[in-house]
């Protein structure tokens, strides 16, 4: 053979089927890559989405149990004339409470007339959705902010006097009393509710070994809305809930709105204006329960949990109406069982929730305090899932927090 022939032989390229053969494994190995890929995107989409959701519940576990937590502080202690009395206040001479109009959604539910309390729950009373979707309960939580050594004081019979723009009462001390603080003015024997007022200067010498303690500022008010100041000063207390602008009251409502997002939204307007604000994004249900202590006097010992849409006497309408009985469900309240149902924003490819075989239904849903039905408790809510919210992933979170401050209030 020619060396001519032997250098063309060892030039010659690849055949086609060799060509071809390439090709194949080539798109085999781009395919698998390309699924690998794929299939670790969405993994980590899931797991951020769903990390997100976990971020989300520790932070409104945190937010709510830290805020019940202080329920009741500074009011407490004089809950037989404070607890369940209709607050009457003003901010620069305008009625913020008893309100004239609803509150924005999701609070188009709440009362007009709030009562004084530490904890009130109004079981479906977030707004639904435009859709009709269930978005749970509406839970007050009302706690001063007085420094430690603020206490309830008992006001000087008949010391009470009231002018447009100022007032003043006396006390037998002013211990805990500073300029600009918020104090309520409960008395049993004023029916029509209680007052916030503002200290408007230092307190000083009145008649004899008492306080004077003046009246004036933005929270101001000589007539509330059925209640006027000079009315009280009979077997008055006054009692600092907080001071403003540095260390106003929280007295907020919170609920499940738009956008699953918590809301809250502050009751005095201290420290917003008169709409809700967002605590958190991805909540889509928030239930409560209360946690009671039936013993008689109190002994500090929850007893039994219950729903307040299945108790007697404890749904917000019954703890609203102003009656002893209702002062004293309030004084059992001793605890409140939170739970949150939070959905992700990514909407995955395959179904993601097992199913719940009940009389021979699939059914797919979500639960609510099992662990206390088990132990004989009528407080179970669940949430049926349905439609496209089978492609989301859930979490479902519990709270319990007591509610140190009517643990340690007086049994009478």
């Amino acid at each position: 053979m020619s060396p001519w022939h032997s250098a063309r032989r060892r030039a010659r390229g690849f055949s086609l089927v060799e060509l071809m053969v390439s090709m194949v494994i080539g798109l085999v190995l781009t395919m698998a890559i390309t699924v690998v890929l794929v299939r670790s995107e969405s993994s980590k989409r899931s797991t951020t989405s769903v990390n997100d959701i976990n971020q989300t519940a520790a932070y409104v576990t945190y937010v709510m149990d830290r805020h019940l937590r202080s329920a009741g502080s500074g009011f407490a202690q004089r809950w037989t004339d404070a607890f369940g009395c209709v607050l009457n206040a003003t901010k620069a001479g305008v009625a913020v409470l008893p309100r004239a109009a609803a509150i924005a959604s999701p609070f188009a539910n709440a009362a007009l007339n709030p009562r004084l309390a530490p904890v009130m729950i109004q079981a479906d009373g977030a707004d639904v959705g435009g859709g009709g979707e269930i978005r749970g309960d509406l839970i007050t939580v009302m706690a001063g902010t007085a420094p430690t050594s603020g206490s309830p004081m008992l006001v000087v019979t008949s010391s009470v006097t009231a002018n447009p723009s100022s007032g003043n009462l006396q006390l037998p001390n002013t211990l805990g009393f500073q300029n600009g603080d918020v104090v309520v003015l409960a008395d049993s024997g004023v029916p029509q509710g209680c007052m916030t007022q503002q200290v408007g200067g230092l307190p000083a010498a009145g008649g004899g070994a008492t306080m004077l303690l003046p009246l004036a500022g933005e929270y101001y008010t000589a007539t509330g809305a059925a209640v006027a100041l000079g009315g009280f000063g009979g077997a008055t207390y006054a009692i600092p809930i907080g001071s403003t602008p540095a260390n106003p009251p929280q007295f907020f409502v919170y609920g499940v709105g738009d956008n699953r997002t918590l809301f809250g939204y502050d009751l005095f307007q201290f420290t917003a204006p008169d709409q809700p604000f967002q605590v958190a994004d991805g909540v889509i249900e928030m239930r409560a329960v209360y946690g009671l202590d039936t013993t008689n006097p109190p002994d500090g010992t929850l007893d039994r949990w219950v729903r307040p849409d299945v108790a007697s006497g404890f749904d917000a309408a019954a703890l609203s109406d102003g009656s002893d009985a209702a002062r004293q469900k309030l004084r059992q309240i001793v605890a409140v069982r939170l739970g949150f149902i939070l959905r992700t924003s990514l909407k995955e490819k395959e179904m993601t929730l097992g199913a719940n075989y009940n009389g021979g239904t699939q059914t797919y849903s979500l639960d609510l305090f099992g662990d206390l039905v088990a132990d004989g408790h009528d407080v179970l809510r669940r949430r049926v899932v349905s439609g496209d919210d089978r492609y989301y992933r859930f979490r479902t979170v519990e709270v319990t927090v007591p509610l140190r401050n009517v643990m340690a209030a007086p049994g009478s």
